[in-house]
This record gives C-alpha cells, structure tokens and sequence, in this order.
C-alpha cells in the first residue's frame, strides 16, 4: 500500500503486507480498493483494507504503520469456512458505516457447496463482528423457501464481487448480489432465489432488511448485478 502527496505524486509511505505475519505468504490488497475511515475524536484516520486472502487489515493514514491489537487484523474465515475449507475472498474495498467495516464475499457462480455471500459487519474499533445477513435465506427467516425447502443448505453465494454503497445520512448499505449458484443449472433451487441478482438495501447500523429488488427470477443466465448503485 503506498500513500502518494495528492498534489505532487511524491511517496509519503509504503506498507508491505507481507511483513505482517498474521496475513499469511503473499496477501494481496483486493482487487477494487481500498478503504479510508477518518477515525474518531480519540483514533485517528486509518486505511482498511480487505485482502484477497481474507483479512481485513487497517493500517495508520498518516504513517502506514500497522495498527496493534485484535482489530489491527481479523481473520475473516473464522466462523464461516471451517466447514468448506478454503481460503475467504473479497474482490472489493470494504464499505464504511461509521465505525463499521462491512465486506462480503467473492463466491464464485460454478457448484451449488461453498462460500457464503452474506454481507458483514465488523467494528473498526474492536475487530468483533456486529451483523450478518443470510443472502440466503434460512428457516424461520423471511423469505425462506425461495430456494425449494432444501436448496438453502451450504449453498454457495450468491456473492458480492463489485463495491457497495452507502448512504451515512439514511443509515443504509446497498449490496448489488451476483447470481445464484449452481450457475447454469436450477434444478436444486427451485424458485425465485432470492436474493440472488438482487439489489439488496440492509440497514447499515444493525443489517436488517430495509427492501430488496431482484432483476432477474431463478437466474440461469450469469444476470448479476454488476455495478455498485449510484446515489443521486
């Protein structure tokens, strides 16, 4: 990661992430991004980063040093890929919500077992998690049922593999989701699918479900949605 004057493209720092042991050989930025918190009246201003191998990272803005203690690095995997295997990917910057990181998951569309898409929300300012939200639906939750009454179980996706966006003044995430898995083949999923190729609006203090619109029915066809909204 490196920090460049904005008006004169010289270096102000470069923070190589593979010095911090806890990322593991080789970790990588994203592929969309990075993300700047300006902090609080007590922390000051950090970089977030979520790495393509699973971490979520902040280093300090102003020197890119790493940050210390629990919330300095978090193992995204924990919780989620133990019965998978596997490493947890993002392919985006993490969207900031106050002093919430939220990221979700790059999923992939081939195989109906995997990686869950749910969007995450972690504190800044502890490394705990506040909310997850099941893109697919389990029994008891709203909408449940929309994958047939076993298509919901370790079904892979649907994913997030483009930024989202937040509106800090309504207090709203809007998560554009990839489309249902196995890609090309329904049988196992029999309904709309949802929220699969949906435009999925959570509240972005808590992760409740505000509204949703899905563009496509029991997609076959890879008819994601593929870009972040524009608010206007």
């Amino acid at each position: 990661i490196v920090a460049l004057k904005a008006d004169a493209g010289t270096e102000l720092w470069k923070s190589d992430l593979s010095k911090i042991t806890a990322l593991g050989p080789n970790p990588s930025a994203g592929g969309r991004g990075i993300s700047y918190w300006p902090g609080t009246a007590q922390v000051r201003p950090r970089i977030v980063i979520a790495t393509t191998n699973g971490f979520l990272v902040q280093l300090d803005a102003k020197t890119g040093t790493p940050i210390t203690g629990p919330a300095g690095v978090v193992n995204l995997a924990i919780g989620v890929m133990e019965k998978f295997g596997g490493a947890y990917s993002m392919n985006t910057a993490p969207a900031l919500y106050k002093n919430l990181a939220i990221i979700a998951a790059r999923t992939g569309e081939q195989g109906r077992y995997g990686i869950p898409g749910d969007p995450r929300a972690f504190d800044l300012l502890t490394g705990k998690e506040v909310w997850r939200f099941h893109v697919v639906p389990r029994p008891g939750e709203e909408n449940f049922g929309t994958w047939g009454l076993n298509g919901w179980q370790d079904r892979r996706g649907p994913g997030v593999w483009v930024p989202m966006t937040v509106d800090p003044v309504n207090d709203l995430v809007f998560v554009p989701l990839g489309n249902a898995t196995d890609q090309n083949y329904g049988n196992s999923r029999p309904g709309e699918n949802l929220y699969a190729t949906s435009l999925l609006v959570l509240q972005a203090s808590t992760g409740k479900r505000k509204w949703h619109f899905q563009t496509t029915h029991h997609d076959v066809y890879d008819w994601d949605v593929g870009s972040p909204p524009a608010l206007i």
